[in-house]
């Protein structure tokens, strides 16, 4: 997995690492959903990446999040990059952000 949050979230959204057409767009979104999560009690607070910057080690010290991590930042990313026209496809990927939402709650609340 890239170390670089916004290369691993194009990844995850099939975006080739060279292509940076959409870097800014992304880079907002993404916050969005890092500020979420600062909400739910996940990773540094106050943290955001930027088109240059931006490691999950800087985010969060467990790297066993990384990867959940990447899946919610990429499905939140997705519904407002590029949402999918299907109705069961929106939903399907609202309930996923929502039991990440209610895992990375619990985990948070462990520490």
């Amino acid at each position: 997995m890239a170390n670089d949050v916004l290369v691993a979230t194009k990844d995850f959204l099939g975006i080739p690492a060279d292509e940076t057409s959409f870097d800014a767009q992304l880079v907002s979104y993404i916050n969005l959903a890092l500020f979420t999560l600062n909400d739910l009690g996940v990773g540094e607070e106050g943290y955001q990446t930027s088109l240059t910057e931006g490691t999950w080690e800087d985010f969060i010290s467990d790297e066993a999040l990384y990867s959940p991590l990447q899946m919610y930042i990429g499905f939140k990313v997705r519904l407002s990059f590029d949402p999918p026209t299907s109705s069961f496809v929106v939903t399907s990927l609202e309930n996923q952000i929502k039991e990440l939402e209610f895992r990375l709650l619990d985990r948070s609340s462990e520490t």
